[in-house]
Parts: C-alpha cells; sequence; structure tokens
C-alpha cells in the first residue's frame, strides 16, 4: 500500500486543503467521506452515510463532529465549517500537522504541548463509522468535548431547521447517545464510553458547501445538535466513538479494526500484484471500496448467495450496466475475485429484457432502465474476460452464454430504443430523446450528443461480441451458430473498414448518420485498436492511435473531444445545464486511459522499450490518485491544464482500467524475462 502523507502546507491552506477529499467504505454501499481538512464541501459528505439497499438512495446520518479540547483555561477547535465564500468557523484546520492514508484516514494535530491523532474507519459490512481518539501530553487536566451534527436526510437534499424533526426522539443511557427523529429513517446511535452527556437540542445553521454552489445547487444546510458529550482525564486519551446505524452496537473495536487490517492485506496479497508495486495495492484497496454485497433480496437473482455489485462512482452513482462491465476485469478478475465477478454475471443475467441488459437500476426499488446500447456488449466482452481468467466454462454454460446468445439474436434481428443490425452488418441505434451511448448527458429534453446513427465504438464492440460468441458455440458444439456468427462477423468487418474510415483525416469517423458521417474526433475509435477482437489493418491501427495521442491524449486520461473543435469546452463549471452541455464536449475521462494504453501496446511490439513506455504512461496516470480523491481516481478531469478532477472522486471503470492495464504490464514483461 501507499502510504499517503500530506504535510502541514497543504492542509494548513484552506484552499488547498479543502479541494482534496478522502473516502471509506463498508462494503454495503455505505460510506464516510469529507475533505482533508474535515470542512464538508458537498452534501455528500457525512461520516455515516448509509444506503437502504442498492436499490434505494443512501442517506446522511451523521454529517460530522465538532471536537474541542481544553488545555488549561483556553479552548481550541479542531473542527472547521464554511459559512461564507471568505469566512470559515472554527479554523481547526490550522492545527493540522499531517493526514496519513495507511490504509484508513488519519489526522494528526498539535495544540501547544498536547498531540492529537483521529482516525477513521467503516467496519466491513455493517453501517458503522468509528472515529479513534489518541490524545496525549504533559498537561494534567483536559477536556475533549464533542458536538455530533446530524443530518437525517437523502444524500442528494439539503436539510434546513424544520418542526417535522422530532428532538425529543434523543436518550442518553449507558454511554449511548441515541435518536430517531424521522420514522423513515434508522435510528442513530453514538457509543462514547467514559463520556457524560449534555442535553442540547440546537440547530447548527447555514453552512455552506463550496461544491455544491459551484454547481448551481442548492449549498446551505442546517445540522441539528442534540447536545454534547464530554470527558475530563489526565495526560493522555485513548476513546473510540462509534456512530451506528445497526440494531446492536459491534463490540471489541480493537478486534474488529485489526480484522478490517488483515482483511485488507489479504486483498492484496489475493490480487498477486508485485509485493513492490505499493500503486498496485493502493488500487486493489480502491478497487475494495467500489465491490459491494447486495440482499439477494434487493434484486432477483439466480444466485443462491447474497448479490454483489459494483458502484459505478462515489459519492452519488449506483450500480450502471455499462460501467459495471467496463469496470468488472479490474475491480474483480485482476484482484482475484473470481466468484464475486460470476455473480455480477449471473445477476445482470437475471435481467435481461429483448437482448438489453440494464443501464441502470432505478432509485427507490422502481426497476430496471434499459437504455443502453453498449452495456449488453460490454457484458459479453466481459464473459470473456472471466473465461481467459479462468478457464471455467461450467459456470458459463446454463445461464450466462443463453443470455449472451440472446443479446447477439435480438441485435441481429432489432429490438428496443431503434437498435438492430444493418443489412450491412453494422448496428444501428437510437430514437428522439434517448442517450444510448456512454456519452448519454441529457438536461430535461436536450440530449447533448445523441449520436443517432452506427456509432464507431458500438460497431467495435459488436464485431467483438461476434467474434466471441463464434468461439463460445464451438466450445459448446453449436456449430450451426458458430458458422452464422461468422458470417455475420466478416460482414460487420468489410463494411466497418469501407464505411467508418475517414481518408482524409486518417482516422474513424466518430457516427455513420443517414445524412453524412460525423467527422468529429472523439475517443470512441481507439476502441477499434483495443478491444480483444479488431478489424483494421496493422497501418490504420497506428493512425488511429497516433491522431488520438495528437489530438485528445492528457496525463490522466483521454478528452472527450478534441480542443480545436468549436464545440471544445475545457472546464467542467457552472450550473447543471452548462455542466452536462461539457461532459462530453471536451472533458477528460480517466477510464479511457486503459483503452489508450492497451491500443498502444496493440501497436507496439513487446519489446522492453515499449513495455517501458506503456510503463510512463501508467505511472503518470496514477499520479492523478493524489489530486481530487485521495489514493483512488476521478471520473472526471478537465480538458485544459492543469487538469483539476471533477465529478465523482473515486470511479470504479477508471480504477479498474488502471488494474488491468497494471497486471497486463507486469504479464508482459514476465514474459520477456523468461523468454531470456
Amino acid at each position: 500500500m501507499i502510504k499517503t502523507v500530506i504535510a502541514s502546507e497543504v492542509l494548513n491552506d484552506f484552499s488547498q486543503g479543502v479541494k482534496k477529499e478522502w473516502i471509506t467504505a463498508n462494503g454495503l454501499g455505505g460510506y464516510a467521506s469529507s475533505t482533508l481538512i474535515n470542512c464538508n464541501s458537498r452534501r455528500y459528505h457525512g461520516l455515516l452515510v448509509v444506503p437502504d439497499g442498492i436499490n434505494k438512495e443512501r442517506s446522511v446520518i451523521l454529517s460530522k463532529l465538532e471536537e474541542t479540547i481544553k488545555v488549561g483555561n483556553r479552548y481550541y477547535y479542531l473542527s472547521t465549517n464554511q459559512y461564507s465564500e471568505n469566512y470559515t468557523h472554527p479554523r481547526g484546520y490550522t492545527h493540522l500537522r499531517k493526514f496519513v492514508q495507511d490504509p484508513f484516514p488519519r489526522f494528526l494535530y498539535t495544540i501547544e504541548d498536547v498531540v492529537v491523532e483521529k482516525e477513521i474507519f467503516m467496519p466491513h459490512l455493517s453501517n458503522t463509522t468509528v472515529i479513534r481518539y489518541r490524545i496525549f501530553g504533559p498537561e494534567p487536566n483536559i477536556e475533549f468535548t464533542i458536538h455530533p451534527l446530524t443530518a437525517f436526510r437523502n444524500f442528494h437534499q439539503i436539510q434546513r431547521e424544520n418542526s417535522r424533526f422530532d428532538a425529543s426522539s434523543v436518550r442518553f443511557e449507558d454511554s449511548v447517545l441515541s435518536l430517531k427523529p424521522y420514522p423513515d429513517f434508522p435510528r442513530l446511535r453514538i457509543q462514547a464510553k467514559g463520556m457524560s452527556f449534555k442535553s442540547y437540542n440546537n440547530w447548527y445553521r447555514n453552512f455552506q458547501y463550496a461544491v455544491e454552489k459551484e454547481r448551481g445547487l442548492d449549498y446551505i444546510e442546517d445540522l441539528f445538535n442534540p447536545g454534547y458529550l464530554t470527558i475530563t482525564f489526565n495526560n493522555s486519551l485513548f476513546i473510540d466513538i462509534i456512530a451506528t446505524c445497526e440494531e446492536e452496537i459491534p463490540k471489541n473495536i480493537d478486534d474488529i479494526y485489526n480484522k478490517e487490517l488483515d482483511r485488507l492485506e489479504n486483498l492484496i496479497i489475493q490480487a498477486g500484484l508485485d509485493k513492490n508495486d505499493p500503486e498496485g495495492a493502493t488500487l486493489v484497496l480502491s478497487a475494495d471500496l467500489q465491490l459491494i454485497r447486495i440482499p439477494s433480496s434487493e434484486k432477483e437473482s439466480s444466485s443462491p448467495t447474497p448479490g454483489s455489485t459494483i458502484v459505478a462512482g462515489y459519492h452519488w452513482f449506483g450500480d450502471w450496466g455499462r460501467d459495471t462491465f467496463i469496470a468488472l476485469p479490474g475491480i474483480t478478475l485482476a484482484t482475484g475475485r473470481f466468484e464475486e465477478a460470476l455473480n455480477i454475471l449471473k445477476t445482470f443475467a437475471g435481467h435481461c429484457h429483448k437482448g438489453l441488459l440494464p443501464n441502470r437500476f432505478e432509485d427507490l426499488g422502481k426497476g430496471a432502465s434499459y437504455n443502453t446500447v453498449d452495456a449488453s456488449l460490454w457484458y459479453i466482452n466481459a464473459v470473456s474476460e472471466y473465461l481467459f481468467a479462468t478457464g471455467d466454462y461450467d459456470s458459463i454454460r446454463d445461464s450466462i452464454y443463453p443470455t449472451c446468445k440472446e443479446i447477439v439474436e435480438n441485435y441481429a434481428k432489432g429490438t428496443l430504443y431503434g437498435i438492430g443490425m444493418d443489412y450491412d452488418g453494422l448496428i444501428r441505434a437510437g430514437e428522439e430523446g434517448y442517450q444510448l451511448t456512454w456519452m448519454d448527458a441529457k438536461v430535461g429534453n436536450w440530449v447533448v450528443t445523441p449520436r443517432m446513427g452506427k456509432p464507431v465504438e458500438i460497431n467495435a464492440l459488436w464485431y467483438n461480441a461476434l467474434m466471441i460468441l463464434s468461439e463460445l458455440t464451438k466450445k459448446f458444439g453449436d456449430q450451426e451458430k458458430e458458422k452464422e456468427y461468422k458470417r455475420m462477423a466478416e460482414l460487420t468487418k468489410k463494411s466497418f473498414n469501407e464505411k467508418f474510415w475517414y481518408q482524409k483525416g486518417e482516422y474513424l469517423y466518430d457516427v455513420l448518420e443517414t445524412r453524412e458521417p460525423d467527422r468529429s474526433i472523439r475517443p470512441n475509435q481507439i476502441y477499434a485498436v483495443s478491444l480483444p477482437h479488431r478489424m483494421l489493418s496493422p497501418e490504420k491501427e497506428e493512425k488511429v492511435v497516433s491522431l488520438v495521442w495528437k489530438k485528445l491524449y492528457t496525463p490522466y486520461g483521454l478528452r472527450s473531444l478534441a480542443p480545436d473543435d468549436p464545440r471544445y469546452k475545457g472546464h467542467y463549471l457552472g450550473n447543471l445545464k452548462e455542466r452536462d452541455g461539457a461532459y462530453h464536449q471536451g472533458i477528460t475521462w480517466g477510464h479511457l486511459q486503459g483503452a489508450f494504453i492497451e491500443a498502444f501496446l496493440n501497436t507496439h511490439s513487446p519489446t522492453p522499450d515499449n513495455l517501458k513506455k506503456a510503463q510512463i504512461l501508467m505511472d503518470t496516470w496514477m499520479s492523478n490518485m493524489f489530486n481530487h480523491g485521495i489514493n483512488t481516481l476521478s471520473e472526471i478531469l478537465d480538458g485544459d491544464e492543469p487538469y483539476q478532477g471533477r465529478g465523482c472522486i473515486s470511479q470504479a471503470w477508471a480504477i479498474a482500467e488502471a488494474l488491468r492495464l497494471k497486471k497486463k504490464i507486469k504479464q508482459l514483461c514476465e514474459e520477456i524475462e523468461n523468454h531470456k
């Protein structure tokens, strides 16, 4: 693991410390997260954010703890809040000396000659956050006080003082503070052994969340404080504050803490990465944040065990089909988590509808949305990757293989949303008002990048899927289907080369439309060079990689549109319409770096020099692990320097692609070494 250390030069500068964020999660979709200086800058920040099943949105239960230390006759604050653009109070960040993540977020403060260490972790598969304080110094009498600030709200919303909040639900018994102010939310219990409690029942008003203000959303919140917990001690204090929504408060916190350390260490060992590769180990732990377990009752599944799924991104995404299948090879296969991979494949197979797999599962248990053309094709690719990693054809034969055939046969004859194979063997897709590819931004009725017609990456994926199915039918002895899929693949390849190649520009059209081809220089063409089964000649592949490198490459991902396009937007800022208007019009996407490096490897012989170049590309990419979310990879970044991280601070498919490519480069290096 990388022992990430951020020093006081960053932490004591509010403008820097508030832009970097930490997160830890519990394997159920719940998490704890804030900025490095623990000044919440988003509505999504909180110390205890819990799910109500993956089909239901998360809730911010405990927003934060306000900590005060009295040394002698003076009071000092550890916390920091923003109340306006130019006013913060208190200014606890000025006492921060170090932030460490190893593997849990840890904060080191000094106040006069008193040292305070604060560490935060979530026990696996428990809606619980533990905040561990270790305080020591020469003073004979030190007073430590905590004011819990609670929200009890949907994490997309903002809480304001209101009469419906039932303050009478506050209880303090046997060192446990509890409250349940609304009937639809779980009870919060905060255990603070040895601390006394003074009831307060007050609202802290007008917290400002700078990121929400920047996003053009509601950004002022009120938080409820039920009272304060306090303790006086001599010289040193070790205390664990346990905040939970579970029916029972976890016991033996030291054992739980050590068990979680062992679990994470075993995940790193299971992944089989180089022991001297701390970046790889850190990516494995970042992948673990995204892989969650759900009860089988939450989604009907062919799996008899609780289901697994992949959270597309923190803080606000759930499980999306497209993201899940792009991420599955890296999140599960590159880390040796084959059982979870199979579980996911089986779960989604149970939701195939007319050849389509869900784009996403709706919030609040409203079912699945199927408005995606590529999720099903990425699913087939994920199945192939699973078989390559495991050789487990027996598990695929009964439910997953029939689903793959159902996908191909429905695409061939035509299915929902105008998705279907044309006479030339190419896939067309699109209906007015729907966004079907991964470039799916939509504001009201405005589809920003509709891409109706025949998108380039969809047809690269289609050919890849046909070749995979021809291999599977051969393996399972279905000769007629094998011949049929091969014929279809040959037609697709012929038409793709004839129609997608833009001779004048020496690259691939982005979409073949009914009027004229779309010559926009976008990263979608890179998949024609990165997928396992490809259609272009080596010369054309090299030209695509060269063009993408010249026009779209950034150190942390590929731009979604070339900067010399008049529609290009280099910054992801403004209100929802402005941000969504920029989302796929120049903004850098981290996960595309995986396809780019794969394409580089496919167009360069695996010599030590070329592998070294690929590793340099990886190393540059990995420096983004400290740019936005600490020890993880962002969803998106600005297209212009300095490539500020935006969107989700931890995105599954970016993490997954980094793991997948890191492992591939390692294997290629080992093959060269073995042939010496």
